[in-house]
């Protein structure tokens, strides 16, 4: 096995949460679930790996609320933190 393995999955964009603040910023969670479109090879491939999930990200960055519309499908890459990065700072 390779000492720095990604892992990817392949999820869809299934709703959005919005949460309305006095501030008039922007609060949603982002609600994605594996894509398991069984007409499509690379999706059964996928689907094989991670037949079932749930992934929700609170986001208030208006670029990035934007960027993950429901319906629209990503892939997520999964790489480990290098030994010695602490996984809070960047």
């Amino acid at each position: 096995m390779p000492e720095n393995p990604v892992v990817r999955a392949k999820f869809t964009v299934t709703h959005h949460e919005v949460l309305h603040y006095q501030s008039g910023d922007p609060h949603v969670t982002v609600h994605l679930q594996p894509r398991c479109e069984s007409s499509i090879p690379e999706d059964k491939r996928f689907a094989a790996a991670t037949p079932s999930g749930e992934l929700k990200m609170y986001i208030t960055n208006k670029s990035a609320i934007e960027h993950l519309k429901p319906g629209r499908a990503f892939y997520l890459d999964f790489i480990p933190v290098p030994e010695g990065v602490s996984p809070y700072h960047s």
